[in-house]
């Protein structure tokens, strides 16, 4: 997508899903569940992948799915049917530094 490696992985704690984005040398991650895992996940998540490291976290859909008040503070963006993906992906491109 947009000249962009795109590694996937599967689930698991948050301690494993750090370790996969880590090995695969994310530097940004999109989270992509259902609104139940994201209510019982994806906060935690977060936190973990910043902690490690990664500089920034986006959710496949909408921050209210996460059901926190937190979701502002650790979720940097949406992806989400209807978006400008364009702008998106010239906003993703800029923050890694990646020449015009």
């Amino acid at each position: 997508m947009g000249g962009l490696s795109i590694p996937e992985s599967e689930g698991g704690t948050p301690d494993e899903i750090v370790q996969q984005a880590v090995t695969a040398g994310a530097k940004f991650v999109i989270l992509c569940s259902s609104a139940k895992v994201y209510a019982k996940q994806a906060i935690d998540v977060a936190k973990a992948l910043k902690a490690a490291g990664i500089q920034a976290v986006f959710i496949a859909g909408r921050k209210a799915e996460t059901d926190s008040d937190e979701a502002d503070q650790v979720i940097d963006g949406e992806v989400f049917d209807g978006m400008d993906v364009a702008a998106f992906l010239e906003s993703t491109l800029d923050r890694l530094g990646v020449a015009k």
